[in-house]
């Protein structure tokens, strides 16, 4: 009897090791991209008015290039970039991106090197917000990303970082704007390294361990967004609008010229509520702040399937206490859809005594 426990115990300690090194297996490691290829590209495209797009690229062997594309004289450059997948690259497409006007400018130090690596461990799974429309017309986007390929993969892994200017959209990892920071610093090192060659390695002076580097854009929205939920009462004017039409007659944006006035009151930013007024009629409202402003959504035509937000752009105009505003709705109807976007400013009203 006692042997026979001692050799069903003997079983029971195996099966809990080997349950202990099946979990340990399954864990993903800090480490997981150290295999990897990876890019890194900061940049700026802006496809209206004249196509540009160019900016630093670091490459999987850590060198650090600047790549500028010159569509005016090779259209066919632009032509073969638009019929690929920007997203989701192959190696050969990636390459073939930052091929145009490349040149390296130095190499990206090796603990640097495996900081990216580690750091790409940790932001990519995390998600990115929605991507929101600025409303700020052919004003470009900057882009801070990377690109992972796996070992014996062909596809890459996109890990958006930061997207800002006509668009803007941002990882939701609270390591992400550290690392996005980090990137935009050795970038603007490699451009200077391109007027002053030296020779250490890039990135030995944007460690990694000191503070946020600082973002004079970011401040700034963060102080108006701070400024805009502090607010109590808005009034809102919209003056433009385009309308669009889904599986309806119209096809296309088309100019609907409007005169719009809304009155917020009330506005409670902890609690996500507030109340509005416009041509008589009265509805209540969800507050949210993200990264493209503060958001007033129509609580009320929710329920009805029609959808009208008001984003209000975390920016002063001429220095003013006044906003730019952008103002979508959406209608369903039996035929399909049609939306409307207007376009604006709002400014704060005296508190009611």
């Amino acid at each position: 009897m006692i042997r026979e426990r001692s050799i069903e115990s003997a079983r029971s300690r195996r099966r809990y090791a080997e349950w202990i090194v099946t979990c340990l297996i399954a864990l993903p490691s800090v480490s997981a991209l150290a295999d990897s290829e990876v890019y890194c590209e900061i940049s700026t495209s802006n496809f209206a008015w004249g196509a540009q797009y160019g900016g630093t690229v670091i490459a999987p062997d850590g060198a650090v290039a600047l790549f500028e594309y010159d569509f005016a004289k090779n259209p066919a450059e632009g032509e073969e970039l638009f019929r690929k997948d920007w997203l989701a690259p192959t190696r050969e497409e990636l390459a073939g991106r930052f091929r145009p006007g490349r040149r390296v400018v130095g190499t990206l130090c090796a603990d640097r090197r495996a900081w990216l690596h580690d750091q790409l461990s940790v932001v990519r799974t995390a998600g990115q917000s929605k991507l929101v429309d600025m409303g700020l017309r052919d004003a470009g986007t900057a882009h801070t990303r990377c690109f992972v390929f796996e070992p014996h993969t062909d596809a890459a892994t996109l890990v958006l970082l930061q997207e800002s200017g006509d668009s803007e959209s941002h990882s939701l990892s609270p390591a992400a704007p550290r690392l996005a920071n980090w990137l935009s610093a050795v970038a603007a090192e490699a451009q200077q390294r391109a007027k002053l060659p030296e020779k250490q390695c890039i990135g030995e002076l944007t460690s990694p361990t000191m503070p946020l580097y600082r973002d004079a854009a970011a401040e700034v929205r963060k102080r108006t967004i701070e400024e805009l939920k502090a607010t109590q009462q808005l009034h809102c004017q919209f003056s433009e609008g385009t309308r669009a039409e889904v599986d309806g007659q119209q096809a296309g944006n088309h100019n609907s010229p409007s005169q719009l006035s809304v009155v917020f009151t009330g506005l409670d930013s902890p609690d996500r509520r507030a109340h509005a007024e416009t041509f008589g009629d009265s509805y209540a409202v969800q507050v949210d702040s993200a990264v493209a402003g503060l958001t007033l959504t129509n609580v009320d035509w929710e329920k009805n399937r029609i959808s009208d937000v008001v984003t209000i752009v975390p920016y002063r105009i001429g220095g003013r206490a006044t906003y730019p505003a952008v103002r979508h709705q959406i209608f369903l109807h039996d035929l399909g859809a049609f939306a409307v976007r207007y376009t604006g400013q709002c400014a704060p009203l005296p508190k009611s005594r």
